[in-house]
């Protein structure tokens, strides 16, 4: 070894984060490719303290590790969340942005209803050319339910909740994914947006217990009165 060469120790820390943002990029593309399944994170104790140090769920802000970088944008979708955004800058050096342009947006379990439809409303869609820029939505739920991908229904239900019930289909889907949860408002203002594809945005509905499900743009979504098992 020459007097010029450095040796630096390795940080057990970041090499844990990287191992967990492994297993996270494996799960989201497994739930991108089978849209409406539900798939789990492996969520640890140092997770479960920082969500709760910044108001989000622990899957939440391990999507947005994985997510985001100092070559992406971002935005909460709402206002009341700032230390949860400085968090997640500080975390992934990710650039903010505005609702309109960010390319990840984040929907707290908080923010619902009327206004969390038109922030769904104003979400870039990319364009014909760079379909790639549309956005990315992390939507928290309170209610998740579905099947796993062995057909055994899983998830949280909260009965303080109202929930509503969906059917997905397309490209992943055998047949129909059937899925309940209490972000309706989220679902119907998606389709009430009539993307054309191959632009839109791309929803990833996640729970407390680290529960999660994608819904792409390539999927076509419809309301249903109940999910009858």
């Amino acid at each position: 070894m020459s007097e010029q060469d450095e040796v630096f120790d390795r940080d057990p820390l970041l090499d844990e984060r990287a191992y967990e943002l492994q297993g996270t990029f494996r799960a989201v593309l497994d739930c991108m490719a089978r849209p409406g399944e539900v798939c789990r994170l492996s969520i640890t104790d140092a997770y479960e303290a920082e969500a709760e140090r910044c108001g989000l769920f622990p899957a939440t802000l391990m999507l947005a590790d994985m997510l985001l970088d100092s070559g992406t944008t971002f935005c909460m979708a709402t206002v009341g969340f700032d230390r949860a955004a400085r968090q997640i800058a500080s975390r992934t050096h990710v650039t903010s942005a505005v609702l309109s342009e960010a390319a990840c947006v984040i929907v707290p379990e908080a923010f619902r209803d009327e206004d969390a439809s038109a922030a769904i409303a104003v979400l870039t869609a990319g364009t014909l050319e760079q379909p790639h820029r549309g956005a990315t939505v992390i939507v928290e739920c309170s209610v998740l339910l579905g099947l796993d991908a062995q057909g055994v229904r899983v998830g949280s239900a909260s009965h303080a909740c109202a929930k509503s019930s969906w059917e997905l289909a397309g490209p992943g889907v055998d047949g129909v994914a059937h899925l309940s949860c209490d972000r309706g408002d989220v679902f119907r203002a998606r389709t009430a947006r009539v993307d054309e594809f191959p632009c839109g945005i791309d929803l990833m509905f996640v729970d407390g217990f680290g529960h999660i499900v994608a819904v792409p743009r390539s999927s076509a979504c419809k309301e249903v009165e109940s999910w009858d098992m």
